[in-house]
């Protein structure tokens, strides 16, 4: 990856309907040329899909929480039950494995507190061998999702 494949990536963080004219319009390369990149960084998966980005204040589920989950055991039976209750829990938006062994960050959208509740005691709570549930509700989103830095 060179420094016009890094801007091509930057200009489809920033908007992903920019077309390859456009792209080649504002990087001075030829349409054919920027088409070629963009086959290639697809190829070699810098670039996985193109998405819309969608604004939560306009829809039910606008509540932002996290909970930090710990299992109380360790090992690939904890983590493929907690793999697939995050799985199957539609306002479960991310999850991810933490530094030290057990410990998950979970980020999720729910319409209101009885949804948060329900979300802690009905989908965490359930998971086989979680030890303890944290919740955090963000009172603010102060830079959300901006794109990988390139």
């Amino acid at each position: 990856m060179d420094e016009i494949d890094a801007q091509l990536l930057r200009l489809l963080q920033a908007d992903g309907r920019l077309g390859a004219a456009q792209l080649a319009q504002l990087v001075g390369l030829a349409p054919s040329t920027v088409h070629e990149r963009l086959t290639r960084l697809r190829r070699e998966e810098f670039i996985l899909g193109f998405e819309a980005v969608l604004d939560p204040a306009h829809f039910a589920d606008a509540m932002l929480v996290f909970a930090e989950v710990r299992l109380s055991g360790q090992g690939p039976a904890y983590e493929q039950a907690l793999a697939a209750a995050v799985q199957r829990c539609d306002e479960i938006i991310e999850c991810h494995r933490l530094g030290d062994q057990g410990t998950y960050l979970v980020k999720a959208r729910v319409p209101d507190m009885a949804a948060h509740r329900h979300l802690v005691s009905s989908v965490l709570w359930a998971i086989p061998g979680v030890r303890e549930v944290r919740t955090y509700t963000a009172i603010d989103e102060v830079k959300p999702d901006a794109g990988l830095p390139l």
